[in-house]
């Protein structure tokens, strides 16, 4: 009797533990790459002296807006949270395509 073709694309239990193992590994690590990423973004939040000279945009704030500086500054440093979840988010896309194929393209060979 002919192999099928769900016989053909359907992996062993080894090759399945394998799977889940390195699942497991790639999940943990992007799990604590998107937290340290967060809370670093949160650590960042509150004012410090030497903002003026670590961030650009304060000093504009400084200068051109000076009566709204706070509220400026206050905006600024809110969506720092929000910009770390975008960044991560094209990174954590990345590597679910790539162990996708990954993991896809073994069949063929």
């Amino acid at each position: 009797m002919a192999p099928s073709f769900s016989d053909r694309f359907t992996a062993d239990k080894e090759v399945y533990r394998g799977i889940k193992r390195e699942l497991k590994i790639i999940t943990v690590s992007t799990v604590t790459s998107f937290v340290f990423g967060v809370s670093t973004s949160v650590a960042f939040i509150k004012p410090l002296n030497e903002d003026l000279e670590h961030f650009f945009a304060f000093k504009l704030f400084q200068i051109y807006c000076s009566n709204h500086f706070t509220v400026l500054s206050f905006i600024y440093r809110s969506s720092f949270p929000l910009i770390a979840c975008v960044m991560m988010s094209h990174l954590l896309q990345v590597v679910y395509y790539t162990q996708h194929i990954r993991f896809q393209t073994p069949p063929f060979y």
